[in-house]
């Protein structure tokens, strides 16, 4: 299995290559004020508005906030680390598909792993995410897998297309 490789809060997590649509550098998002706070925002994307989840606030990690700007010549400043790229793929409940992006920090790049190397979660089914599937044993490091298409069930999904985006 090819995953893409990124990290949370220093923590190492992947994603199957077959769940990835696109990947984009981190652009200005624009903020929904009603959203839920694991939706950062929408991004114009060649004339069709995609909802962004970040994934470290979907996990319940709270995202550190941008220090307040003072001076208006210095590029504005941001909560993402550097090398914060927009993973894109697309989610299907009740028959209808919508494009998401998800927020990835420090996007480490691609690694093959061998079907051998999986373990699955220690957690009961009914204590994990439904969106987290257990781990890939590297050789220095534990990758934990994260089923992109799962981040939004079905009744936030529906939320999101009642804004009409």
């Amino acid at each position: 299995m090819e995953m893409l490789l990124f990290q949370i809060a220093g923590e190492a997590y992947g994603v199957d290559l077959v769940d990835v649509d696109e990947v984009l550098h981190m652009p200005t998002l624009q903020k929904l004020p009603t959203a839920p706070s694991f939706i950062a925002g929408i991004l114009n994307l060649r004339g069709k508005l995609v909802p962004i989840v970040d994934i470290m606030e979907r996990l319940g990690i709270v995202r550190p906030k941008a220090p307040l700007q003072i001076n208006v010549n210095k590029p504005s400043l941001t909560p993402y680390p550097q090398g914060t790229r927009i993973l894109l793929t697309h989610v299907q409940t009740g028959g209808v598909e919508q494009k998401i992006g998800v927020i990835m920090d420090s996007m480490q790049g691609f690694r093959i792993y061998d079907d051998e190397s999986y373990r699955s979660s220690v957690l009961d089914v009914e204590a994990r995410l439904p969106y987290v599937s257990g781990h890939n044993l590297g050789e220095d490091r534990l990758v934990q897998r994260i089923l992109v298409r799962e981040l939004l069930h079905s009744d936030e999904l529906r939320l999101l297309q009642k804004q009409e985006l």
